[in-house]
Parts: structure tokens; sequence; C-alpha cells
């Protein structure tokens, strides 16, 4: 696979809004390649998931990107984008990434998450693909994540797809770039304080 987009196709419609995240051919799962880019995409939401942000932040390369565009619901003959390229839920860089996350896991002001909620991230259907550069890799993956809150007996779910660029760094990654393009128009969230 040579392109230097993914497209996700509407009826005839293409949203090509990752086209900055050029990538090339498509590492299969007999590549070991693939397996520790797979390693590291589970073990950074075991991160999350064990409410250990500020050591995620660790993972965050110093020029990443980070976006959750809106997503529009449209009809199947408009040749529109789903995703609104200039309205996000998120559109963060390093400087904010770490302001929200020392904000919530060290001061006592976040009191919309004390007590802390429970979320888990389960990530599934990996696709890898080469990167411009030997040293990165682009992942496109399912991500459900449930999130608990009190002592609410039903969870609150957003799933979504997620589009990262991966560059390699010493035995890891560092993430460049990551991209979450929710299944939801309206959120079901009271706040929105958790990462994706």
């Amino acid at each position: 696979m040579t392109d230097t987009s993914v497209a996700v196709a509407k009826g005839g419609a293409e949203s090509k809004i990752h086209e900055h995240l050029p990538h090339g051919g498509r590492i299969g799962s007999a590549d070991e390649r693939y397996h520790h880019v797979v390693d590291f995409l589970h073990d950074e939401a075991n991160l999350l998931d064990e409410y250990r942000s500020v050591e995620w932040l660790k993972l965050l390369a110093e020029d990443i990107t980070y976006r959750v565009p809106v997503r529009v619901s449209r009809m199947r003959d408009d040749p529109l984008p789903q995703f609104a390229t200039n309205m996000f839920h998120y559109d963060e860089n390093h400087v904010t990434l770490t302001m929200k996350v020392l904000r919530l896991a060290t001061t006592a002001s976040p009191w919309c998450e004390n007590p802390p909620s429970r979320s888990r991230r389960l990530i599934t259907n990996v696709r890898v693909f080469e990167g411009v550069e030997p040293d990165e890799f682009y992942a496109v993956s399912s991500m459900l994540m449930t999130r608990n809150r009190h002592s609410e007996s039903v969870p609150l779910i957003i799933s979504g797809e997620r589009r990262d660029l991966l560059r390699r760094e010493g035995d890891g990654y560092l993430i460049a770039h990551r991209e979450f393009l929710m299944d939801q128009t309206t959120l079901g969230y009271p706040n929105l304080t958790v990462i994706f």
C-alpha cells in the first residue's frame, strides 16, 4: 500500500483530513515491527487505565499534535467530509497536554475527577504502515473506552478510530501525532477530561 493518505469512504465521498500523515507500505502481523507497535499501544493504554498519566507524558514527542475533530452527520450523497476541519474537541500540543495532565493528576482543583473516573481502553484492529522516515510508523486502530464515575451502574462509552504517527526512540516509541475519530456526533460525557 503506497497511498499518501488513508481515506474514509462514506457513500462515495472521501474525507482526507489526514493527508499530513503520509505512510508507506503495510506492515503485516508476521513482521516483528508490527508486534512492537501493538505492544506499545497496549502498554500506553494500560498506563492511562492505571491513572499513570504523568508517566504517559514521557511517551509524547516534543512536536506532538493531538486532535479530536468534531464528527458531523451527513446524508449519503453529501460530498462534504464526515469530520470538521476547523472544530475540535481537542486540538493540543505538548505544552497544553502537559498542563491538562498535571492539573488533573497533581492538583486538588479538578473536582470533576475527584474521585477519579475509572476508565478502560480496549485497543484492537491495529494496522501498521511504514512512515516516511525509517524510524516512523503509522498505526490505525479501533478504540472502545468505557468510563465509570462515582457509583453509576452504567458505564459511559466512546468508540472510534485512532490514527497515530509513532517515532522510534531507543527501545520504544514516541507519539508524534494522534487523531481520534469518534463514532459519536454528540458526546454522552458530562465533561471531557479523558485522554483518547
